[in-house]
């Protein structure tokens, strides 16, 4: 698979630079994209989110059917990619969640968790929804955070928030399973990229 096909984005720094080992070709997209530079080709997006329900514990693979935003406009993932990464998770004893992902401009956690777990949303980004329309997509997204394991707000700005004393819990449960479960999200997109040479 080359990037002449399929172009795979990872969301922050830290996400980047733990998934361009297995993909040397990923693109470091920045919080929101604001760092992509949209194209015509497929985009499979990979990296971690946030669960809106608290039955969605870390750890799990999110793959979702449709992608919404804080505006409630919806756009369908495309079926193949979704299927192709779907078929690595399963390959690799993940159990795929695909419920509808929403993406907004700021983490949502605390009570904005239940509201929108409300309106039939899974969990949470702040990317995948800001895909220009007229392009094939896909994203995998493992949990980080969720109702039972919350996160301040204070985390939209990371590096204040590291630094910050009061959340040093926090950054020691992100600090564990942050790594991880991005290693996982890459994982899967690694095996899928061979699936979408086939189709």
């Amino acid at each position: 698979m080359t990037r002449d096909y399929v172009r795979v984005l990872a969301p922050t720094l830290f996400e980047y630079l733990l998934t361009r080992p297995s993909i040397p070709f990923a693109e470091w997209a920045g919080i929101s994209l604001r760092r992509w530079q949209p194209s015509s080709e497929p985009v499979i997006l990979t990296g971690l989110a946030g669960s809106l329900t608290p039955g969605l514990p870390v750890g799990t693979v999110v793959i979702p059917r449709r992608v919404g935003l804080t505006n409630d406009q919806m756009r369908e993932c495309d079926p193949i990619l979704r299927l192709v990464l779907a078929t690595s998770a399963s390959d690799r004893g993940f159990p795929v969640v695909d419920g509808d992902l929403l993406t907004g401009d700021r983490l949502i956690v605390g009570d904005a968790r239940a509201r929108w777990a409300q309106r039939g949303f899974v969990a949470a980004d702040m990317e995948t929804g800001f895909l220009p329309t007229g392009i094939r997509f896909a994203t995998v997204r493992v949990i980080v955070d969720s109702p039972d394991e919350d996160l301040s707000m204070k985390w939209n700005t990371p590096i204040p928030a590291v630094l910050n004393p009061t959340l040093i819990r926090q950054a020691a449960r992100l600090a564990r399973d942050a790594p991880r479960f991005t290693l996982r999200a890459a994982g899967i997109v690694r095996g899928a990229l061979a699936g979408v040479e086939r189709v």
